[in-house]
């Protein structure tokens, strides 16, 4: 079972899977579900232009997880800056859930310190969810 696979479980979200394709080069994946009326977003940045829409995701009520795995370190730099002072901006929250695996979360979305300890937990030890 790949990583994003186990983050779709972890959080609960099981339903569809989206792939990007536009003539520029973006996310490799982009998952959106809904549970309860909420959505989550996951993504692997591939230019800086990718910014704006996890901000737009993010005032629109849906946490967004950013996987920097094969992101440039410069880029994922810059990116992480950006997003994080949005989401500082309309008080929202920022988690880091692994090496190079953040989660946005917008304001109103709690996230629990269990939650965090078993999704560090599972993702570095690759088990199945």
């Amino acid at each position: 079972m790949g990583f994003f696979e186990k983050l779709k479980r972890m959080f609960g979200f099981e339903e569809e899977i989206k792939e990007i394709s536009d003539t520029e080069e973006e996310s490799e994946i982009s998952i959106t579900d809904e549970v309860d009326g909420m959505k989550l977003i996951v993504i692997e940045p591939k230019s800086f232009d990718e910014a704006q829409r996890v901000i737009d995701d993010l005032k629109s009520g849906r946490p967004v997880v950013i996987n920097f795995e094969e992101t440039d370190r410069e880029l994922a730099r810059r990116f992480i800056d950006f997003v994080t002072g949005g989401v500082y901006a309309m008080d929202g929250t920022t988690e880091k859930i692994a090496n190079y695996v953040v989660l946005f979360a917008p304001p109103g979305v709690e996230i629990s310190k269990e939650s965090k300890k078993f999704w560090k937990k599972k993702i570095e030890e690759k088990e199945e969810i």
